[in-house]
């Protein structure tokens, strides 16, 4: 049962492609379960036939009935590592980690970054306080400051603190505009995203008894554009590859945006709508860039670039949403 050569013919048949995605050490540890379970096969077998004392027979039917049981485990173990590099290939550049610390990637590799960071508006991975928040901000941009080119922009989604249960209303710009600007980027440009009728997304806010005092109910958020100094260098053939037609131009340029938010977000609590990274990346880099989104999410901006032409980067913290972002970047229509 225990046959190394056999085992050895299956896995050098796979080498290659674990070579190639570089993931030799995945091959090794896939290759070490399947000897040490066949050699726990054999050594159970053996056990069997010296507490039972079974016939010849007995034994050549039971070996036969093991050998064929492995033809299949190894149908099954190709078709689990083809399983497992379809997904190293759909989270390539992807790391599930903080991305105050982005060390996978060296300075000055990235060429345009879209993201939209917590807004501090209670969701269930906001639990921090207001000091940590801005830490959390600071530390993150400081890093995207480090790999982001010289001339690169950085696109930042991101809403007011609301006024709940009177605590009070707090612009989040206070915040965002004086940390850039100590860290080095400069402000470039605002965009104002339109969304819809608030209170349809805000049920739990009711007209009665509010006269005198009404809240509002915000139906807008902000994209915030700043850049690292310095020029790109671009040649004439990318500019004409990469550039938006007129139409868009007219309709991207207005800096409102009236975009409908996502309509479901069972998937994760915070999606933005695929128009926000699809538009930010055709104004704002080229085909072929490499693009992060250091809060990464559902993966919507991996998907845009994808779909674009571009290289996309991610960070996300918690891997839980691992199988979210596979099941999304697995619907990317090219072309």
């Amino acid at each position: 049962l225990y046959n190394r050569a056999e085992i050895d013919k299956l896995f050098e048949s796979i080498y290659d492609d674990f070579k190639n995605e570089g993931a030799l050490s995945l091959w090794e540890q896939c290759k070490k379960e399947e000897i040490e379970y066949r050699q726990i096969l054999q050594i159970n077998l053996a056990q069997e036939i010296n507490d039972i004392g079974l016939s010849v027979k007995q034994v050549e039917s039971k070996v036969k009935n093991i050998k064929d049981d492995l033809k299949e485990r190894d149908k099954q173990i190709l078709d689990k590592i083809k399983d497992i590099q379809k997904e190293r290939t759909l989270l390539s550049n992807i790391y599930f980690k903080s991305c105050t610390d982005m060390s996978e990637i060296e300075e000055g590799k990235i060429h345009l970054i879209v993201t939209s960071p917590p807004y501090y508006s209670g969701k269930e991975y906001e639990n921090m306080t207001f000091g940590e928040y801005e830490q959390l901000l600071k530390e993150s941009m400081q890093e995207c400051y480090r790999i982001l080119c010289c001339g690169g922009r950085l696109c930042l989604n991101i809403s007011d603190i609301p006024n709940k249960d009177n605590e009070g209303f707090y612009p989040i710009a206070l915040t965002i505009f004086p940390m850039m600007q100590t860290i080095g980027f400069k402000a470039i440009d605002k965009i104002i995203w339109k969304k819809d009728d608030p209170w349809h997304s805000n049920p739990q806010v009711k007209l009665a008894d509010q006269q005198g005092k009404y809240r509002i109910l915000p139906s807008t958020e902000y994209i915030y554009i700043f850049k690292k100094e310095g020029e790109r260098e671009i040649d004439n053939a990318t500019i004409l590859q990469s550039s938006i037609k007129k139409e868009e131009w007219k309709q991207f340029v207005t800096g409102l945006w009236d975009i409908n938010s996502v309509k479901s977000n069972d998937e994760h609590p915070a999606m933005f709508p695929e128009e926000i990274p699809q538009q930010l990346i055709k104004m704002y880099s080229y085909v072929g860039d490499n693009v992060l989104d250091p809060f990464l999410g559902s993966s919507t901006t991996i998907k845009a670039c994808r779909e674009l032409g571009r290289i996309g980067y991610g960070y996300e913290k918690n891997e839980k949403y691992r199988e979210v972002i596979i099941q999304k970047l697995m619907t990317i229509q090219k072309g």
